[in-house]
């Protein structure tokens, strides 16, 4: 299962979430499975990840246990 294209999208610098989400259900991690330290905040627009924060590269999104994946360029 992946999430909704509508639920995830990169405004800039940012990765937004816009669905029902608390930030503890929410992980990423790289394609071999080790866990990023990330900091979300809460925005009105939804879940919020400074993308500007993480190096290039593809990454793994855990949000309530659905992953997806995206790419930082």
């Amino acid at each position: 299962t992946t999430l909704a294209d509508t639920q995830l999208k990169i405004v800039g610098e940012d990765l937004f979430f816009c669905g029902n989400v608390e930030g503890g259900n929410v992980k990423l991690f790289t394609p071999d499975g080790v866990e990023v330290a990330t900091k979300f905040t809460t925005t009105s627009a939804g879940l919020r990840l400074r993308l500007s924060s993480l190096q290039k590269g593809v990454y793994l999104i855990s949000i309530n246990g659905i992953t997806s994946k995206f790419m930082k360029r």
